[in-house]
């Protein structure tokens, strides 16, 4: 078989509300083909609408092709002899294998562009409040008495869900007044850890743990550049996840937008340049992306967005450096516990929401390394730090509104330095925030992050002295 320069991989999982968004990607890919040396693979999870308000997914596999005999005229073509069983559960991991076997080997580059929902630890979410087993359910609340609450009890059971006619959002500082505006419905939370197993074994979502594990076990399974359209999804474990199966990784710390990057651009340089060094593409995703959203009037996208372009060659060495530091500070918890406290009511979500509680790692590296000055050997590890994450950022798009409110905001900042990490003030679950509370506290799900790593035994140590009650649960502007 002929060898191709680049095999450029889209696994498009359809989400409803951004059905418009999808098609527009699918006729951008048909309309420029793959060029004379590449080619385009496309694993597509689309919906098939019904009757039914509930989502059903129908996996296949595709390829673009020529339909009209080298007449340039493009079409998405599915591949039927791959000897998958597409309605199988994990199927998506049989169409890479099929993927990475048949193409792998002719293969000088691969590109990997992921589109759907992101959830910080995985994607392909239809939404973060659908449950598989059963998505007509919530069994993440449950209904209680309309009868007044005392403060103490909100405040014991931080995480609440709110509904009324208005849809009005809640006061982020105030559980007086939620606790007495009568309009409002409340819904407290399950115990956590009662509800979590069954929560966790069927949660809509795949975790980037295990798409680094599949990567890992082929041998063609290397990828180049991973292009993530997915929200939140730049955390610093992912990267250190993928570090083996993936050197550029191109992903957003904040939200992200269904239009996504300009997949035109990206796909006509791949075809006019093929041999372009990956370096220079992952900057181009970056680039194009911001001209992408000027040219076409989307300037509020841009001031929110945090987008990065890391190479993950250096996140093992990085790693060491940050497992050292939460070494240290385990070992003179009690003496450092009162500026955790501090620093993480100092650190705005990066995550844009509340709920998803993923902070920026550099920033609260070097808070830390600020508060604990000389004591304890900190500074001389955040220095080398820097260093390394000065070699891991390729390219960003930090959005100026974000740039403001870190000049300006004395108190409450983003730090926006290209890595996120999850730093919740409690253990309780939420309906938003499942898929990293299922991670850090169920049992259920263990990563090879949270193995190696010291970050969840510190975690447990801060939430167990604080009870979560620092008060921080602000949001991006």
């Amino acid at each position: 078989m002929k060898k191709i320069d680049w095999l450029i991989i889209f696994f498009i999982h359809e989400i409803q509300e951004y059905q418009v968004e999808c098609d527009t990607l699918k006729k951008i890919i048909s309309s420029v083909g793959p060029g004379k040396t590449n080619k385009i693979l496309i694993l597509l999870d689309s919906i098939n609408h019904s009757s039914s308000n509930i989502p059903k997914f129908s996996l296949g596999l595709f390829e673009i092709a020529d339909i009209c005999n080298h007449q340039n005229v493009f079409a998405f073509q599915e591949l039927t002899n791959t000897g998958i069983n597409f309605k199988a559960q994990g199927a998506w991991k049989d169409a890479f294998r099929f993927i990475f076997s048949k193409y792998g080997p002719i293969a000088k580059r691969k590109i990997l562009f992921t589109w759907s929902h992101g959830a910080g630890f995985g994607i392909n979410t239809e939404s973060s409040k659908i449950i598989r087993t059963n998505p007509n359910s919530n069994p993440d609340f449950i209904p209680v008495s309309n009868d007044k609450f005392s403060l103490e009890e909100v405040r014991s059971n931080f995480y609440f869900y709110l509904k009324d006619v208005g849809k009005k959002r809640p006061p982020q500082n105030s559980l007086k007044e939620i606790v007495s505006d009568n309009n409002i419905t409340l819904y407290q939370k399950n115990e956590f850890k009662k509800s979590t197993p069954e929560i966790c074994k069927n949660l809509e979502v795949l975790l980037i743990d295990d798409l680094a594990n599949l990567l890992n076990e082929n041998s063609n399974g290397k990828i180049d550049i991973l292009v993530m359209m997915n929200c939140n999804m730049q955390l610093f474990e992912n990267g250190f996840e993928l570090r083996n199966s993936v050197t550029y990784y191109i992903a957003a710390e904040s939200q992200m937008w269904a239009y996504g990057y300009d997949y035109f651009a990206l796909l006509k340089l791949l075809n006019k340049k093929p041999k372009t060094k990956s370096k220079i593409v992952a900057k181009e995703a970056v680039s194009t992306f911001v001209k992408f959203h000027r040219q076409n009037n989307r300037q509020e996208y841009l001031k929110t967005t945090a987008l990065f372009a890391n190479n993950l060659t250096y996140y093992s060495q990085a790693f060491i450096v940050v497992e050292k530091i939460m070494r240290i500070v385990i070992k003179n918890f009690e003496f450092i516990k009162n500026d955790l406290i501090i620093i993480r009511s100092q650190m705005q979500v990066v995550s844009q929401n509340a709920l998803y509680e993923l902070l920026d790692l550099g920033f609260f590296l070097k808070l830390i390394s600020e508060r604990t000055k000389s004591k304890f050997g900190i500074a001389p590890l955040y220095n080398k730090y820097q260093k390394l994450n000065k070699k891991i950022r390729v390219a960003e798009h930090i959005g100026n509104v974000l740039i403001k409110n870190d000049i300006e905001n004395t108190s409450l900042r983003f730090g926006h330095t290209g890595n996120s990490f999850f730093f919740p003030v409690n253990d309780h679950g939420h309906s938003d925030n499942k898929f990293a509370f299922c991670t850090y506290f169920s049992n259920v799900i263990d990563t090879k992050f949270e193995k190696l790593s010291s970050w969840d035994d510190l975690l447990k140590l801060f939430i167990a002295t604080t009870k979560g009650d620092t008060n921080q649960h602000s949001e991006a502007p």
